[in-house]
C-alpha cells in the first residue's frame, strides 16, 4: 500500500493560485467559489498532495471545498473534492476533476483523506491512483470506522473516476 504523508511541502498556496489564479490565500484558509479551503496540516479537510511514483514528473493534489455552514439541508457539513494532476516542478495543472458532494458529514465525520498510489493496473501500462477517505463516529458506545477508496484514471489531459467510493477497505 502506497499511502503517504502530505507531500505539499508548503506549496498549497501556490497550488491554489495555479488552479484558481484569482484566489488569494489568507493565513490557514481561503475561499474559492464560496467554499472554504483549509491550508492547515492539522485539519482533515486540508489541501493534500502526493508525488505519483508511477509518473514522478506529476504531483497529485486534492482540494476539499467545504460549503459555508448552514447551507446544507440534511447534513452538518457538505463539500466537493477537486482532484488536480499538476506538473511537479511548475505546478501547472495538467488535468482536474471535481467530485460534487464527496464530503458529506452527519453521523459520520471525515477524519482523513490520503492519496493511494499503489500500482492499480487498469490495462496495458495504464495505472490508476486512488484517494482513501476515512470516516468515523464520535459515539463511545457504538464506535464505527470506515475507509473507502476512489480510483482515478488519467487519460491525457482528462481525469475520470474508475470507482467512486465502491471499495470499502475497513
Amino acid at each position: 500500500l502506497a499511502v503517504a504523508a502530505n507531500d505539499c511541502d508548503g506549496r498549497a498556496p501556490a497550488i491554489i493560485r495555479a488552479a484558481w489564479p484569482d484566489a488569494q490565500p489568507a493565513g490557514d484558509e481561503i475561499t474559492i467559489e464560496g467554499r472554504r479551503v483549509s491550508l492547515s496540516d492539522s485539519d482533515p479537510h486540508r489541501v493534500f498532495c502526493r508525488r505519483w511514483p508511477a509518473h514522478p514528473q506529476l504531483l497529485l493534489a486534492a482540494v476539499p471545498m467545504i460549503r459555508p455552514e448552514g447551507t446544507a439541508q440534511e447534513y452538518d457539513r457538505q463539500g466537493d473534492l477537486e482532484v488536480l494532476v499538476l506538473d511537479a516542478d511548475s505546478l501547472a495543472p495538467q488535468a482536474r476533476l471535481r467530485i460534487e458532494g464527496h464530503i458529506l458529514e452527519d453521523a459520520l465525520s471525515l477524519t482523513g483523506l490520503h492519496f493511494d498510489t499503489a500500482p492499480y493496473r487498469l490495462f496495458g501500462d495504464r495505472l490508476a491512483f486512488g484517494i482513501r477517505r476515512e470516516l468515523a463516529t464520535a459515539s463511545g458506545p457504538n464506535p464505527y470506522r470506515q475507509t473507502d477508496l476512489t480510483l482515478f484514471d488519467l487519460q491525457g489531459d482528462r481525469l475520470r473516476t474508475v470507482l467512486l467510493d465502491q471499495i470499502v477497505t475497513q
